[in-house]
């Protein structure tokens, strides 16, 4: 055999080394996952609250030994939330305040009390990550925690309420968010008991708990397969270690929020549904039987709106009640006597008139006269009154507190420009007392910061549901609705055009005979389309129907033919429109002649349009409320049970259900983007707690990315700009703008 030449062999030999060691060689890694990049903005003084807000939780009454103590938070103006307890002082409201030493967002939660000894828990928030935390006082004055050892993290528990036992131990009550089910935690021996619970209902949170003799009853709210809300009571055995169902408490929708030990037996207060409406309610303890509904309560406190009582406190054999109403200006008592069964009604008389709701009152006994607080508006003040006389004396007052940002209503784009626009609710004075209503403020980024702007148009100010788009020519279109005449609910349609480099220029063919509301602009192929409501106003039985607008420029608008009546409907109602398919898929509702909702889908190109019956849908989904469309898949809000967003591959004419991983997660609103959507949303599950921006290339599996700020938000609106994707959100420290710069990205490895 011939043998080869020497540099022959050596490369023959080096190409066998080289595919010997690439043979050998371990597979190359994956990419690593892509880190969120975020871009922050600090939030300008004049976005912020103009004081200090105070939020009050609980309350518990004053001894001999000891002051009436009111436990709940502080919150300075763009600074994380605080723990506090509060202690009577004159000027102060609601009291001389103690402020517990906790890091990152705290809040007390419950106070619960035996003799000397005062025990609260509530929650702590640090970037991302959500504890809960207790803490022990003998004089109110001093605390020291209370280690929480078992992990809480793991399971997602948080503390609702708190009661200390006749011996002494405190057992806090809460929600394990992880498995669904409702917990109690002795706080000595760190032990964790579950409650037992129905498995088709999901407990939300504990609202009440006391102490019966050696037993503790609990009052847990829970939502049930069809979305509606109902409340199971509980009864524990003496040292708490085991719980049993006490049965619900009667009614429909039922809410909760307080319980009392009165001189005739338990008395919870709250809310049930009525004819459509929440009115208040009263159930008593039945020991051995469950709870009943008292028929004492008989008349329409609500006057056609929603109402409640709110917590009770004993005074003697009396029990005082508030309501608490959305459109009241005085605070109503009921005063319930054990001598006559009978409530009586009482409006304290020198409680000064607040232009505005009184959203939370909460009463507590202070020797033989009751001390009140009522907060909202961004303002609390603390009074005193007997029952015999009913003089108000105030006690405190806080400095009003004005809250620029309480929520982003819309974040457009004005060319290339972000535009926030942040709303409020103001109380004006008419001619008839008072009503309330939003008002609106510009913000922008172009700063760095978070900052107040001119509104562009000028009298773009003067609108709400505000939409604006700026076409593919560069033509940007601004509609909204304003007010008009004298009557409340009365509205027109405006709008405002701008060609491309040129000035404002008001649009016409948009008002209307009626009163008209906007849902929805769209840029379509021949020009815009805009989606409407077209109403008689506030009118009792007011009859609503779908408008549409055309226009080829979006200066010169006129009214198109919208979807008829169907046959046995009332009223319909478009809440949101996309583009599906090239054609315009509208979603809302409508209603029957019998009263009875259903959903609506309506297909067309803006001239004809043809309903949908949609399948799939839970039955319980009465409404849709909103849509993103990428070319073929469509996402819908409904109204039902469960996470409420529906997916659809064919135009809208079938569903699936769109379920979060956990039930306490929330997806909120969905925008469409290239490469799929994107939704801004809540993640709750192993210690995790707050805002998330939701990631999904085919709506229906999502990823969530957990928000950076600096204090505890909600995500409110998303919108996509050059420099990424712009996250506005909301707290109770003022509002928060950051971007995700990176979101393309992201959004591609999912």
């Amino acid at each position: 055999m011939e043998r080869c030449p020497m540099a022959r062999c050596r490369a023959l030999a080096l190409l066998f080394g080289l595919l010997l060691l690439a043979s050998c060689r371990p597979a190359e890694a994956p990419d690593e996952p892509t880190t969120p990049q975020w871009a922050t903005y600090p939030t300008a003084a004049e976005a912020l609250p103009s004081a200090a807000t105070h939020r009050v939780t609980g309350s518990v009454p004053g001894t001999s030994k000891q002051p009436v103590l009111y436990v709940g938070s502080t919150t300075d103006p763009g600074a994380p939330e605080q723990a506090t307890v509060w202690l009577p002082g004159k000027g102060r409201s609601p009291g001389r305040p103690v402020r517990l030493e906790l890091s990152g967002d705290s809040r007390v939660e419950a106070v619960g009390t035996n003799g000397d000894t005062t025990v609260v828990v509530g929650h702590q928030w640090q970037e991302g990550r959500e504890a809960p935390f207790a803490m022990v006082s003998r004089d109110r004055r001093a605390w020291d925690p209370i280690p929480i050892t078992v992990d809480l993290h793991e399971r997602s528990i948080v503390l609702h309420r708190v009661a200390v036992t006749s011996t002494g131990e405190a057992v806090a009550l809460g929600v394990d968010r992880d498995r669904d089910v409702a917990v109690a935690l002795d706080l000595a021996e760190q032990r964790i008991v579950d409650l037992p619970g129905p498995a088709a209902m999901v407990p939300e949170a504990v609202r009440a708990v006391v102490r019966v003799d050696d037993r503790m009853l609990a009052l847990v709210r829970m939502t049930t397969e069809d979305g509606s809300s109902t409340v199971l009571g509980y009864q524990s055995n003496a040292d708490a270690t085991s719980w049993a169902l006490s049965g619900p408490l009667p009614g429909e929708d039922t809410e909760v929020n307080g319980a009392i030990i009165a001189p005739y037996g338990v008395v919870a207060t709250g809310s049930r549904r009525v004819g459509g409406v929440q009115r208040p309610a009263i159930w008593r303890w039945l020991d051995g039987y469950g709870w009943e509904a008292s028929d004492t309560v008989d008349m329409d406190l609500s006057e056609g709106s929603d109402a409640a009582f709110g917590a009770p406190v004993t005074l003697g054999k009396d029990v005082v009640i508030p309501v608490l109403r959305a459109d009241a200006t005085r605070t109503p008592l009921m005063v319930w006597t054990w001598r006559s069964g009978l409530p009586q009604w009482f409006w304290p008389t020198s409680l000064p008139r607040w232009n505005g709701p009184n959203p939370d009152v909460r009463l507590e006994r202070d020797g033989q006269r009751v001390r009140a607080v009522r907060s909202g508006w961004g303002r609390t003040e603390v009074g005193r009154f007997d029952l015999d006389d009913l003089e108000w004396t105030s006690l405190a007052r806080s400095e009003p507190a004005v809250v620029p940002v309480q929520d982003w209503s819309s974040v457009t784009l004005d060319g290339d420009v972000p535009l926030l626009i942040g709303t409020r609710q103001r109380s004006q004075t008419t001619a008839t007392g008072w009503r309330t209503g939003p008002h609106e403020s510009a913000y922008g980024l172009d700063s760095g910061s978070l900052a107040r702007t001119s509104w562009d148009p000028r009298q773009g100010k003067d609108l709400t549901m505000r939409a604006m788009q700026t076409g593919t020519d560069g033509t940007t279109v601004l509609l909204g609705v304003a007010e008009v005449g004298e009557q409340q609910g009365w509205t027109d349609v405006r709008g405002w055009v701008r060609p491309p480099g040129g000035d404002w220029q008001e649009a016409t063919g948009l008002d209307g005979p009626r009163s008209e509301q906007l849902s929805a602009l769209l840029a379509v192929e021949d020009g815009w389309l805009a989606v409407g409501v077209d109403s008689d106003g506030l009118a009792q039985g007011r009859a609503e129907q779908v408008a549409v607008w055309r226009s080829a420029d979006g200066r010169q608008w006129q009214r198109a033919d919208g979807p008829r009546l169907g046959k046995g409907f009332e009223q319909m109602r478009a809440t949101a429109a996309c583009i599906v398919d090239d054609a315009v898929v509208l979603v809302g509702w409508g209603r029957r002649g019998d009263g009875g909702e259903v959903p609506l889908v309506l297909r067309g190109k803006g001239e004809k349009w043809t309903r949908v019956e949609p399948t799939g849908l839970d039955g319980t989904v009465t409404r849709l409320t909103g849509c993103a469309a990428d070319g073929e898949t469509l996402l819908v809000r409904g109204s039902g049970a469960t996470s409420h967003l529906w997916r659809s591959t064919d135009g809208g004419r079938g569903f699936d259900e769109v379920s979060p991983e956990a039930s306490h997660d929330r997806i909120g609103t969905v925008i469409a983007v290239d490469g799929g959507f994107l939704a801004g949303g809540e993640r709750h599950g192993h210690g995790l707690a707050g805002p998330v921006v939701w990631l999904s290339s085919d709506g229906a599996t999502w990823t969530a990315v957990p928000v950076v700020g600096t204090t505890r938000q909600q995500v409110s609106q998303l919108m996509v700009h050059r420099e990424g994707l712009v996250v506005a959100m909301v707290g109770t420290s003022g509002p928060e703008v950051v971007t995700l710069t990176n979101w393309a990205e992201l959004l591609a490895q999912v």
